[in-house]
């Protein structure tokens, strides 16, 4: 198969590098410039596109990176998505939406092509070494606790407050109570960090979709709710 060629003849090194952060990385264009021998060796084309998906007031880029065999039928595609920001120091809108453009197409052709993006050891920058790791805000470390065990369903998640009424509780136990301010108020504290922490705001949402629900159940009129209990009643 093609793609399982390209991706295993693929060298795209980090060529990049982040001094703030002590890291090397790859961009979009380096690995798109990595990729067009590859493409044309293999007869493949390769196309990535972008649309803007808007969730409640939040605006997502999302892109799609498709590969196709132009010796036949078969094609790949993945997608990928990145949020704009409200706002970036420097940048105008124009630019905000090409920077989560960049990010998303970025994914988009990592998960398309198997490409590792873990800072190893040979890619990091020593020049902070021996320097204590900077702290992990509260943000991250919130975040971090709603990804602890990612084999786990979103409503088995401990909710993260160790104060009443939410202490001791999942993220379903809250979602059932249809609290959906404190699941809000906890993905609008880690917004700063989203980017990072794609599970916990899925969980999150999960969460806050449900807790809705619930709200929306509740306050149904006595009489519907009758209704649909005689309804259930009869069928069964």
């Amino acid at each position: 198969m093609k793609l399982i060629l390209i991706q295993n003849e693929l060298k795209a090194p980090k060529d990049l590098n982040n001094s703030f952060g002590g890291y090397k990385y790859r961009s979009c264009e380096s690995i798109l410039e990595a990729l067009k021998p590859l493409l044309q060796k293999h007869s493949c084309s390769l196309v990535i596109s972008d649309d803007i998906v808007c969730v409640g007031d939040r605006v997502y880029v999302k892109a799609t990176a498709k590969l196709s065999d132009c010796e036949g039928d078969k094609s790949w595609e993945v997608n990928a998505f990145a949020r704009e920001a409200l706002s970036k120091k420097g940048m105008d809108e124009a630019q905000v939406t090409g920077a989560a453009s960049s990010y998303a197409r970025k994914y988009a052709l990592n998960g398309l092509f198997a490409i590792d993006d873990t800072k190893d050891a040979d890619t990091r920058d020593n020049t902070n070494e021996g320097k204590p790791a900077p702290k992990k805000s509260a943000q991250q470390k919130i975040a971090e606790a709603l990804e602890a065990d990612p084999e786990a369903k979103w409503f088995e998640v401990p909710f993260p407050s160790s104060k009443e009424p939410h202490k001791g509780k999942s993220l379903g136990d809250v979602a059932g109570e249809g609290d959906t301010k404190a699941l809000q108020a906890v993905l609008k504290f880690i917004d700063s960090c989203i980017l990072d922490h794609e599970l916990a705001k899925k969980r999150l949402e999960s969460a806050i979709v449900e807790s809705q629900n619930f709200a929306e159940r509740k306050d149904e009129p006595l009489s519907s709710k009758e209704n649909f209990d005689t309804k259930q009643t009869q069928g069964s």
